[in-house]
């Protein structure tokens, strides 16, 4: 940020820089002209002396004669000579630099003819260097148009302008450095005081009152600084009071967990406490003033002032809120508040977290829905395999095998959802209390190999299992890990087509030790991948008509590796198939 200082000293630079470059420049421009005025008009003056001989040579035809005349011309200048016809032309130069013959291709030449004097500065292929022109006409036979084109070099009068420009440049670098030395001095005394009671007025609007400022002289500097000093200590009195005051509710709108957003009747925030803040995400910027609907953007939040304000009544909402990474369900009761009992001040709204209440209820109807739904078909299918069995339908042995057969099998269904419903309620309320210890992964992944080939060891499956290249070691719980490796496998198993391998790996990766089961099964489609870990969550039957299962065991597998400090992840392509896997730290 400039300062006043700067300001001054800068301004009053500038204003001398303009005047010295106006000033330069004109002069500069004055003296170019001024030059080249002369110049010309010197050739000019000698070449009118010369022009009545030329002409008189050209009537006589005297070729000699026209060369003296043309080299006298030529020296006098310092240049050369040009004489042209009618047509342009050139009849005859001194020193020879064109042929004769030649067209004269130079602008505004044509004019000569018409009985002017023409004057130009040129650039051309007959010259190295730039030359000034000047044409004047001659009379020739039977009133005939001859041109006398005299060249001279500029090269003189360009260095006569360097040393003036080197001058003027020189003269302008002393002044300014003058100007600036002056400027500085001057621009210091006037901003020196201003200065210090810039540097009070910061403290007193941060709230150091009591400072004054020690300022000299009998002049308006010095009655501003008296007039600062005694707001300064008038300040301090009064405003020690209200910042108490405003203290008391600042440190009970700390304490309480509830978040507190307050409002006037324009809906401008006049007090909002740090854990509306922080579930609003407004930071802590000063936002006192400002409007809700510019700042938050949950339009049901300004709705709900808004009809507070209106109807002045009490009003409740329940909203969900994303906050640190979680899903939040709120609570917001909004009510008016009065200055008296009449006049209407504005709207206090106390935002209530209610996400375990409302995740309890939640996972209440959850389970009711979805365990309803899992026992209601393996209950069905027993139930109605009894009846067919008690009313004798089938009398065959080998039919009536058939059906205890499936009782037996919808019994261990059951038997397999209940089991792993408790497996989660012990993850979901009590806190993990298994042991742990170092785990070596390729051991781990030995051990596991060994217990799962024998599963499959029926059908016509294969396992693959990569080993780390070096010895890899975590902390968890064994038995927990051996149920989360056996319940992926088990995953890619029912999954993979008869005849298909199956890959257990473990690998490196920085901090973390990744594990995975690879299977080149059907696959999951993309739509589905979201919901994968979700309890009861299975995949659409329509894709996987042939598979029972719980849905629980994703959900089972989330939950212990959480609990160990690492992540899940899932990579599937439809048809060609699925990596299930998971992330922990490395020791």
């Amino acid at each position: 940020m400039k300062t006043l200082f700067s300001k001054l000293l800068i301004r009053f630079i500038l204003i001398t820089l303009i005047i010295i470059m106006v000033f330069g420049f004109s002069s500069i421009y004055f003296f170019k002209v001024f030059y080249f005025s002369i110049k010309e008009d010197e050739i000019i003056n000698n070449g009118q002396v010369i022009l009545k001989y030329l002409s008189e040579a050209i009537m006589e035809e005297d070729l000699h004669s026209l060369e003296k005349w043309l080299e006298i011309i030529a020296r006098q200048n310092n240049g050369q000579a040009w004489i042209a016809d009618n047509d342009g032309d050139i009849i005859l130069t001194h020193p020879v630099t064109a042929n004769k013959g030649t067209r004269v291709v130079f602008e505004k030449y044509e004019d000569v003819f018409k009985g002017e004097v023409v004057t130009r500065r040129i650039e051309s292929s007959y010259f190295e260097s730039p030359m000034l022109l000047v044409g004047l006409p001659i009379s020739g036979i039977n009133n005939s148009k001859y041109s006398l084109l005299i060249f001279t070099s500029v090269a003189g009068i360009n260095s006569i302008l360097s040393r003036i420009q080197r001058f003027m440049i020189y003269s302008s670098l002393i002044i300014e450095s003058l100007v600036i030395i002056i400027a500085y001095y001057w621009s210091k005394s006037l901003s020196e005081p201003l200065k210090k009671m810039n540097k009070v007025a910061l403290q007193l609007s941060n709230g150091e009152f009591g400072k004054t400022i020690e300022v000299e002289g009998d002049n308006e500097v010095g009655h501003l600084a008296d007039s600062i000093n005694y707001m300064s200590k008038t300040l301090q009195e009064t405003i020690g009071d209200l910042v108490a005051e405003k203290n008391k509710l600042k440190y009970i709108l700390t304490g309480i967990e509830e978040g507190v957003l307050a409002v006037n009747e324009e809906k401008k925030i006049i007090l909002i406490n740090s854990a509306a803040r922080k579930l609003l995400k407004i930071g802590d910027k000063d936002v006192n003033g400002l409007k809700v609907s510019n700042l938050i953007d949950r339009i049901e939040v300004s709705e709900l002032l808004r009809r507070t304000i209106k109807e002045k009544k009490n009003f409740q909402k329940e909203l969900h809120f994303k906050f640190q990474h979680k899903d939040r369900r709120v609570l917001i009761r909004s009510t008016p508040i009065y200055k008296d009992k009449e006049n209407l001040w504005g709207v206090v709204a106390l935002f209530q977290d209610i996400s375990n209440r409302w995740r309890f209820e939640q996972l209440q109807k959850d389970f009711i829905a979805n365990v309803s739904h899992e026992l209601k078909a393996p209950l069905s299918s027993i139930k109605g395999a009894g009846e067919i069995l008690l009313d004798k339908v089938v009398v065959a042995p080998a039919k009536q095998r058939e059906y205890l057969e499936m009782i037996i099998e919808e019994t261990d269904r059951l038997g397999e959802l209940v089991n792993n419903v408790l497996a989660l309620s012990e993850l979901d309320f009590s806190t993990p209390n298994y042991k742990k210890a170092r785990i070596d992964v390729n051991r781990l992944l030995i051990s596991v190999s060994k217990v799962f080939k024998k599963i499959i060891k029926k059908d016509d499956y294969s396992l693959q299992t990569v080993l780390a290249e070096n010895n890899l070691l975590i902390y968890g719980n064994e038995e927990r890990l051996k149920q989360v490796l056996l319940n992926l496998l088990e995953n890619a198993y029912k999954f993979s087509y008869k005849g298909g391998i199956i890959e257990l790996g473990v690998e490196k990766a920085e901090n973390e030790v990744r594990f995975w089961v690879k299977d080149r099964g059907k696959g999951i489609p993309v739509a589905e991948l979201e919901n994968i870990w979700e309890r009861f969550y299975k995949v659409d039957k329509a894709h996987t008509p042939d598979q029972k299962g719980s849905g629980l065991g994703l959900a089972i597998v989330k939950q212990i590796i959480e609990e160990s400090g690492g992540r899940v992840f899932v990579e599937s392509k439809y048809k060609q198939g699925s990596v299930f896997g998971f992330y922990l730290p490395k020791i």
